[in-house]
């Protein structure tokens, strides 16, 4: 595990250490911008791919893993940005089976985590040798503190390692500190059921206004 400078600094990394210009990464139809952005100073090719109410759909990112020689593939499975969607334990491990067989390096951002009351397990758990995970602070805690934690199998440690010090030279002690502080303390905790609360409330808003679209209770891109 390491420590970054935010879940953007994060993405950055691992673009930069572990994909190389023209390598395809799969994504969502609709995906985050500043990945995008990301890519595209890069050099590095998106491939979109369908998807349903869960996101990508596992037979066709299989087909195109028969077509063309994909890389990666970067998922935002819980309230997803923009479109919302949260994604089933079973669709997680049928994706993760094509990743394994494929050898595909999967990035799961996973800053939205925080508002789901009961989470299933994630990605990694299903592709563990080859599975990049981000959860980051900023979201569920405060944007100003610019911390994330990445996890990543061990094959990939020095060269992530050499990244993030190239990259950063180190992520700021005081930010680590304090995030550290306010889990150990309960605050955290106390912060994110406040945020729960709120996302609620606005849903609750956005359904009287837009009924057929408030599908999702708590997704902040609604």
């Amino acid at each position: 595990m390491a420590i970054t400078a935010g879940a953007q600094n994060a993405l950055a990394i691992l673009l930069l250490t572990l994909f190389r210009p023209g390598d395809k990464i799969a994504t969502d139809h609709y995906t985050y911008a500043n990945f995008i952005e990301l890519a595209n100073l890069m050099q590095i090719r998106l491939v979109p791919i369908s998807g349903d109410k869960e996101g990508i759909l596992p037979d066709v990112l299989e087909n195109h893993c028969r077509l063309q020689q994909l890389n990666g593939i970067y998922l935002v499975p819980n309230y997803h940005n923009p479109t919302g969607h949260i994604m089933s334990q079973s669709r997680k491990e049928a994706l993760a089976a094509i990743i394994r067989k494929y050898q595909l390096l999967a990035i799961k951002d996973d800053i939205y985590g925080f508002l789901l009351e009961k989470p299933t397990l994630p990605l990694a758990h299903f592709a563990p040798d080859h599975t990049c995970y981000i959860c980051s602070l900023s979201k569920s805690i405060c944007s100003g503190l610019r911390i994330a934690y990445l996890t990543f199998p061990t094959r990939f440690a020095a060269d992530i390692r050499r990244g993030i010090y190239n990259v950063n030279v180190k992520t700021a002690s005081l930010n680590s500190e304090t995030a550290g502080e306010l889990i150990y303390s309960g605050t955290a905790q106390k912060i994110i059921q406040q945020k729960r609360i709120e996302a609620a409330a606005r849903s609750e808003i956005c359904k009287s206004y837009f009924p057929e679209i408030a599908a999702q209770t708590l997704g902040f891109s609604l």
